[in-house]
């Protein structure tokens, strides 16, 4: 983002800019970056799951799942009035 100010690209009205993780300094940069929002923590559970599963014979391997994400819009990637 820094980059386009650099170059007078203006974020959202020239470039929408999209993020992923969420991370909490996101909603602090200029403008707010829109991110996509993942769940860590039931991420990690997942995983001790699969591992557990691999471990003890019950899950083959390339077990795969599917969570939740959300999409956090903030102001770089639309514009507001």
């Amino acid at each position: 983002m820094q980059a386009l100010k650099e170059r007078g690209v203006k974020i959202p009205e020239d470039v929408g800019v999209i993020g992923f993780d969420d991370i909490s300094i996101t909603q602090f940069v200029d403008p707010p970056l829109t991110s996509v929002h993942q769940p860590f923590f039931e991420m990690g559970q997942a995983a001790m799951r699969v591992l557990i599963g691999r471990i003890s014979g019950k899950n083959p391997k390339g077990t795969k799942g599917i969570l939740p994400t959300n999409l956090v819009i903030r102001r770089s990637s639309c514009v507001t009035n």
